[in-house]
C-alpha cells in the first residue's frame, strides 16, 4: 500500500503560509494552531522559521 503522507510541496505551502501570517503580525502560536500543528515543531532552530518575539 502507498503511504499517504505529506508531500513536500504541501509543506512548503504551509510554510510559505506560515511565514506570511507572521509577516502580517499574526503570533506563532496562532499561526501554527491555524495549520493543526504544534508550536514545538517550529520552534527547533533548523526549521527555518523567524523565531517568536
Amino acid at each position: 500500500m502507498a503511504r499517504k503522507g505529506t508531500t513536500p510541496e504541501k509543506i512548503i505551502g504551509l510554510l510559505r503560509q506560515v511565514e506570511v501570517e507572521l509577516a502580517q503580525g499574526k503570533p506563532m502560536g496562532e499561526s501554527c494552531r491555524g495549520l493543526g500543528t504544534s508550536c514545538q515543531a517550529h520552534e527547533a532552530p533548523t526549521c527555518g522559521l523567524p523565531e517568536r518575539a
